[in-house]
């Protein structure tokens, strides 16, 4: 899964705000706003089916998360840098 990290860093390289996020995905604003103050280190406690959602919306918008040994982040597709010049 990912964690509150991810979240923040795809919003983020999106250039969307947390209202945007929860509009476009379909996941009330008070819950964005809960998986973004969890602490990164810590399990995000959102159902699974929310999280899901929240995953593929990102992954569907050209984000792909990274977490491996030695990195924990996001890729943003080229299209998504080129749209936001």
């Amino acid at each position: 899964m990912i964690s509150s990290l991810h979240v923040k860093l795809a919003r983020t390289a999106l250039n969307l705000t947390q209202e945007q996020v929860a509009e476009k995905s379909g996941i009330s604003l008070p819950t964005i706003k809960k998986i973004e103050v969890t602490n990164p280190n810590d399990e995000i406690k959102s159902n699974k089916s929310t999280m899901i959602a929240l995953i593929k919306f990102f992954e569907d918008s050209g984000v792909k998360f990274i977490d491996d040994e030695s990195f924990v982040g996001v890729k943003v597709g080229k299209n998504i840098v080129k749209k936001r010049k």
